[in-house]
């Protein structure tokens, strides 16, 4: 009876730990005011590039600093358990057939080509011949024209007419060859960066990306007004950093501290 209640007892809790995490969630979305699904797209937007992009960030501002630490283990727990699911799977799989690299086009053969060609030239001089029905005022333009389209419709079958030759098909076969070899590299590449119904690589390059840009930032920087009364660094170095430096600097050190830890730990579990 007592393992019986016992295994009833970690039932509850961990339903218990479950609903009292979702709650969090649909507080954290209606004090954002926006919807599960604005999230999860902007989450793989993100993901997949990696990007940084915020919404809703009047909101994000409102939140008081000493609040946000403990929101990051919200967001970023409901990015890992949505980065696991089928549908992001799904997504995932998609985005990743955009990322395949095209084959090259097989090249017709010269005899094909050369029909083609004969096809184009008779259908032009049929075409030339309603042009000077219709425009009689230039026929002498359009019969020199014609005459020259006839011209190399005669020269299509010379032996000595050495665009349509074996020649020219080994030359069209050799490059389209060394195309192909090129393909088959960057095909085994995008496998290797794209493997199949597995997003772990892409969400690693997220996560590394987020960790570098978030380096050394110095929370003892100063800040002047600037033009139009936006707020800028003193320090002329600090203008010049990324978007995302600028971004974990507003958002606080201990905000900041708690969504490193958070990455360094989920990379850990995707190494």
């Amino acid at each position: 009876m007592k393992k019986y209640l016992f295994l009833i007892i970690i039932i509850s809790f961990g339903f218990t730990v479950t609903r009292i995490y979702n709650e969090k969630v649909k507080n954290l979305l209606a004090q954002l005011k926006v919807s599960e699904d604005q999230v999860e797209q902007t989450i793989f937007w993100n993901l997949s590039g990696p990007s940084f992009y915020l919404i809703a960030t009047g909101e994000l501002k409102n939140i008081a600093v000493g609040e946000r630490p403990s929101l990051v283990s919200v967001i970023g727990n409901y990015t890992k358990e949505h980065s696991a699911s089928e549908e992001f799977i799904k997504m995932y799989n998609e985005y990743r057939n955009t990322k395949k690299p095209t084959p090259p086009q097989k090249p017709q053969s010269a005899a094909e080509m050369k029909e083609n060609y004969r096809k184009q030239l008779e259908e032009s001089i049929v075409n030339t011949d309603k042009m000077i029905q219709q425009l009689p005022d230039m026929k002498a333009t359009f019969e020199e024209s014609k005459q020259s389209m006839k011209q190399q419709l005669a020269e299509l079958d010379s032996p000595d007419n050495s665009t349509f030759s074996p020649e020219m098909d080994k030359i069209m076969m050799d490059g389209y060859n060394q195309q192909m070899e090129i393909y088959n590299q960057e095909v085994a590449k995008w496998e290797e960066e794209y493997p199949a119904n597995n997003p772990k690589k892409m969400i690693k390059k997220w996560l590394i990306t987020f960790l570098d840009s978030s380096e050394n930032v110095d929370f003892n920087a100063q800040l002047k007004q600037g033009t139009g009364g936006k707020m800028v660094f003193v320090n002329p170095e600090y203008e010049r950093k990324s978007s995302m430096w600028k971004l974990c600097f507003r958002s606080g050190k201990e905000t900041l501290h708690s969504a490193r830890i958070f990455a360094q730990n989920w990379l850990k579990e995707l190494n």
